[in-house]
């Protein structure tokens, strides 16, 4: 697969250049401060919500354990953009 990028021309361009590579940021370093963001402390109120609302306890206790797979998975996952 190709793929085409028009970047500036820093040393991490070339680099990638010269190494075939190309370099995908984690959420934290992506230069817009609002892309991928998340607040687990405001699922979790939400979710603490639902569950007086229904009158269930702790009945979302699997909802949380897959939200906190998909979050440790996009952690460590790079995002590319073109």
């Amino acid at each position: 697969m190709r793929v085409f990028k028009y970047r500036a021309g820093s040393s991490r361009d070339i680099d990638s250049l010269v190494n075939n590579e190309f370099w995908a940021p984690t959420r934290e370093k992506l230069n817009d401060p609002y892309e991928g963001v998340f607040s687990r402390e405001l699922f979790e109120e939400q979710l603490n919500q639902l569950e007086k609302i229904f009158n269930v306890g702790k009945k979302f206790d699997d909802v949380r354990d897959s939200l906190e797979s998909v979050l440790d998975f996009t952690d460590k996952s790079g995002i590319y953009s073109s």
